[in-house]
């Protein structure tokens, strides 16, 4: 019976997960006196706070949640914004 058995090498890959990358730029509230910063992506979402137009963002470009708005963080608290609202200067 031992000659029947074969030796069954396993080899294991060791992949090291790779943590996605944060993309981060400013961005300017325009075209509304103020914005809602909301708790979750949708308009039916808790109200956190508004900022007026021309306040200045940190805006998460990699988040990729809702193509409607944006991920911020305002005072270590993690909202969203309406994308529409929000402009961002090109990078050349």
């Amino acid at each position: 019976m031992e000659k029947n058995k074969q030796n069954v090498k396993q080899e294991v890959k060791i992949v090291e997960k790779e943590e996605p990358k944060i993309i981060v730029s400013v961005g300017t509230v325009i075209g509304c006196e103020h914005l809602n910063f909301r708790q979750e992506p949708n308009l039916n979402s808790k109200i956190l706070g508004e900022f007026a137009s021309g306040t200045k963002l940190k805006v998460q470009l990699s988040f990729t949640g809702s193509t409607d708005f944006y991920q911020i963080i305002s005072d270590k608290i993690v909202g969203y914004v309406m994308k529409k609202y929000i402009s961002i200067p090109l990078v050349k």
